[in-house]
This record gives C-alpha cells, sequence and structure tokens, in this order.
C-alpha cells in the first residue's frame, strides 16, 4: 500500500458486539481463525486485529461465515465506549 488513503481504510482493531440473545460459540466457526487474529472470542463482545482488509469486508466475511443477520451484531473499528451505567453508547 502506497498511499495514506489505503492504509486509512485497513483497520486494525475490531470488535463485534452481539446484540439482544445472539450468541455464538467461536469453535463451531473455524473459518473465523483465518478471518483475523483473536484476542477475545467469547461473550457478548469479541475482539480481534486484521491488518489485512477493510472493515467493510471484514463484516462481509464475518457473516458470511457466522449466517447471522446484519442487525443481530454491531462491527466496529477500535470499538464502542460506554456509559457511566455500563450501556453501549449509540452510534452516531
Amino acid at each position: 500500500m502506497s498511499n495514506f488513503n489505503e492504509k486509512a481504510n485497513i483497520y486494525h482493531f475490531i470488535q463485534i458486539h452481539f446484540l439482544g440473545e445472539t450468541s455464538l460459540d467461536f469453535q463451531d466457526f473455524p473459518a473465523l481463525e483465518e478471518l483475523a487474529t483473536w484476542f477475545s472470542k467469547s461473550g457478548k463482545i469479541w475482539t480481534c486485529c486484521n491488518k489485512k482488509i477493510s472493515l467493510e469486508e471484514f463484516k462481509i466475511k464475518f457473516l458470511e461465515i457466522t449466517h447471522i443477520e446484519e442487525d443481530q451484531v454491531i462491527i466496529t473499528d477500535g470499538g464502542i465506549g460506554r456509559n457511566i451505567n455500563g450501556a453501549i453508547s449509540p452510534l452516531v
């Protein structure tokens, strides 16, 4: 990658927030292991690092692998903050 704009489209840290009752067992999806380097892969928030593809490409591949709907998960670069009561801050 030679220019800054290309580099800016690659996200290093990605968080996956499962919404509502949605939950997955990482071990049921071996293809996820190849998608990123995983730091947390259990519970309602997973965290990983990917230096090869854009966030949009990651989202598409994650949804294809897991077969969950886009409205069941929030996938962000760097994560979502939490307010004082621990609730997830809304995306703007």
